[in-house]
């Protein structure tokens, strides 16, 4: 498909949207500033705000942004959805786009950029077994003919009930590839055990959607060596052949992995300890000024990919982007030398 001359644009102006999924923005108001602080995005969706009409907007102010909320509006629904964009204060919008039916937690807005064409940015959050969702979204999707960016948390169902979705990756499986699908989240490390979701990646129909469930074709439960542990960050390395996983909360990160061909054909597997990343730089005594005594989140891993040569790898923590290249006899552990 012939790529936007005007979303080329807006990716040479380094344009950075970025989503969370807060579940109750007001008590997380200092970590989401300190998030914004460091990553600087142009726009940030936020999903399961959990806000309410008695909570007022300088509740969820951020410095340097403009917000513009949707709270849940279920009869019922005491708590829980609800979505927000915070965007900066150099952007204007034109359009709060609605549909006649405005049950659903979708937020969709013209944005207008200097030396280009409106921008359409639309993020919600879905939750499970709403059945009007889909209905709204295309709707809000055939509004315009604009250059569109749809974010958010959708909760699609494979047929499996999952406790903590993480992160995705996509690995080679004969002439295709497979989406895998990580419910690897585990904030109090306690879980028995984690499991990837495999299937076949989609392709988007004539008028350019993706339409239909998709068929789960492999699951696979995995367990540590040693003890349960926290991780949002998984990524396949196609030279090493294994989708390797970083923890979350250790001091350094550790670093795990389980080989393609195990993951493929198996039902359940132990992952390998690799090592640890100890690269990953704390927070400074400047931060801990600035921040107080929740400053140590931020040098946390929350995402991990590496290139589709294998040669590069990036992780990205909530303060920091890391950028790493290996030579090719080297393995993913120069990543505690580098």
């Amino acid at each position: 498909m012939e790529k936007s001359k005007d979303l080329e644009q807006l990716k040479k102006k380094g344009l950075k949207i970025l989503h969370i999924n807060i579940r109750s923005l007001v008590p997380k108001v200092e970590e989401v500033k300190i998030y914004t602080e460091t990553m600087k995005p142009d726009f940030l969706c936020v999903s399961e705000t959990w806000l309410t009409s008695d909570i007022d907007n300088f509740e969820v102010q951020i410095p340097g942004y403009k917000f513009i909320r949707k709270d849940r509006n279920i009869i019922g629904k005491s708590r829980g959805g609800g979505i927000l964009i915070y965007f900066k204060e150099k952007y204007a919008y034109i359009a709060n786009i609605s549909t006649p039916d405005t049950s659903s937690d979708i937020i969709s807005i013209l944005f207008t950029q200097p030396n280009s064409k409106p921008l359409n940015i639309i993020t919600g959050y879905r939750p499970e077994h709403d059945r009007l969702f889909q209905k709204n979204l295309n709707e809000l999707l055939a509004k315009n003919t604009y250059e569109k960016i749809l974010i958010g948390d959708f909760n699609y169902e494979i047929d499996r009930k999952n406790k903590d979705w993480e992160d995705i990756t996509s690995v080679p499986v004969e002439d295709t590839r497979w989406l895998v699908v990580g419910d690897i989240g585990d904030n109090k490390a306690k879980r028995k055990s984690i499991k990837l979701y495999f299937t076949e990646e989609p392709r988007r129909e004539d008028d350019d959607h993706y339409h239909g469930k998709l068929e789960l074709k492999h699951w696979l439960e995995l367990t540590y060596p040693d003890k349960p542990r926290d991780c949002e960050s998984m990524a396949y390395d196609p030279i090493g052949k294994q989708i390797l996983f970083l923890s979350k909360r250790d001091k350094p990160s550790h670093l795990y992995a389980v080989n393609l061909e195990t993951a493929l054909t198996q039902k359940s597997a132990e992952l390998k300890f690799l090592g640890e990343i100890a690269l990953l730089r704390p927070p400074t005594p400047a931060n801990r000024a600035q921040f107080g005594g929740r400053t140590d989140f931020i040098s946390q891993p929350t995402g991990f990919d590496i290139s589709a040569d294998g040669s590069e790898a990036v992780i990205i923590t909530y303060r920091s982007l890391y950028r790493f290249q290996r030579e090719q006899d080297e393995d993913w552990l120069i990543l505690s030398e580098k």
